[in-house]
């Protein structure tokens, strides 16, 4: 039986260890709702950052990449 994270927006997590914790703050952007992770963990003294946009499918939705973005972020 496969196991799926609380998380995961439904998505299989099997041999995964648990999503971590991640900050999650939702910005418009450009007329759009756009769900950034990871802010507050960012010390105060960065300068630079990098930027992934993750696009769901299109039967999908932002639930469905939380678990990838928690584990990027995380990484």
């Amino acid at each position: 039986m496969s196991q799926t994270a609380a998380n995961s927006g439904g998505i299989s997590t099997d041999g995964l260890p648990l999503v971590p914790s991640i900050s999650l703050k939702t910005i418009p952007m450009a007329g759009l709702l756009v769900d950034v992770y990871g802010l507050d963990e960012l010390p105060a003294s960065v300068s630079r950052v990098s930027c992934l946009w993750l696009h769901h499918q299109r039967t999908r939705n932002k639930d469905h990449m939380r678990d990838i973005a928690a584990r990027i972020v995380e990484g």
